[in-house]
């Protein structure tokens, strides 16, 4: 995840990319596959121009959040026959 990096000035002429990366990420974190849905460039293109910028210290990076655990298919199975005695 990144984000714009406080207090930073966009690099001098930048790109139309790196100018669109810098308004994205100027709202909060967002993912490297997001950033690349935005632009609509390919994931390896965006993360390249986001290494760049990380480099040159304009972003802030941060790990994803840990994936969710697994629901335990009993309580689902449980939740479902409640939901259908309940809704039919």
């Amino acid at each position: 995840l990144v984000t714009l990096a406080p207090d930073r000035q966009p690099p001098p002429s930048p790109s139309p990319e790196v100018k669109a990366i810098w308004e994205l990420c100027s709202g909060g974190y967002l993912s490297v596959a997001e950033v690349a849905g935005h632009l609509g460039l390919p994931v390896g293109v965006a993360r390249l121009l986001l290494q760049d910028l990380n480099q040159q210290g304009h972003l802030l990076r941060r790990k994803a959040p840990p994936p969710a655990q697994l629901v335990d298919r009993k309580i689902l199975e449980e939740v479902l026959h409640g939901l259908q005695v309940r809704f039919g």
